[in-house]
């Protein structure tokens, strides 16, 4: 979980960063949003997980930490193997770790910033005064009208 963590974070720290400077364009700052949702898709692909877990067990072999077999099956707290359900430790930290984590980031991105209010603010942020109205586009004004 711990390299999960330092993988996810420094994804979403740009943006947090983008976000907290109030002199930020905010066309910028949208682009972002898109840029981590990106980012984050792509962590749930097989080249994501591959080298997340490769990652893992690189780190694990350098400490001499025992990395379960993946293929085994995984036993969820004190269950008895009887009422567990029989998903595999790959399956169990794929798709029930990995993916809830990244699923949780997505979701709190999009309630965040749905696709109503983030094309408002792209039309809105074409009034920004700064550079003479550079960013003036009359059909950006004429959706937000």
């Amino acid at each position: 979980m711990l390299h999960l963590m330092i993988n996810v974070l420094p994804i979403t720290h740009d943006l947090s960063q983008a976000l907290q400077r109030r002199e930020q364009d905010l066309v910028n700052a949208l682009k972002l949003v898109t840029v981590v949702k990106q980012r984050l898709a792509a962590m749930k692909t097989d080249i994501g997980w591959g080298a997340l877990f490769d990652e893992v067990v690189t780190f694990c072999n350098k400490f001499h930490i025992d990395v379960p077999s993946m293929d085994q099956n995984y036993i969820k707290g004190k269950r008895s193997k009887r009422r567990a359900p029989s998903i595999t430790n790959m399956h169990h930290y794929k798709y029930d770790c990995l993916h809830e984590i990244v699923n949780l980031f997505v979701a709190e991105l999009d309630s965040r910033f749905d696709v109503a209010s983030t094309e408002l603010l792209r039309c809105v942020s074409c009034l920004c005064p700064s550079s003479s109205f550079e960013a003036f586009d009359r059909a950006s004004l004429l959706k937000l009208a």
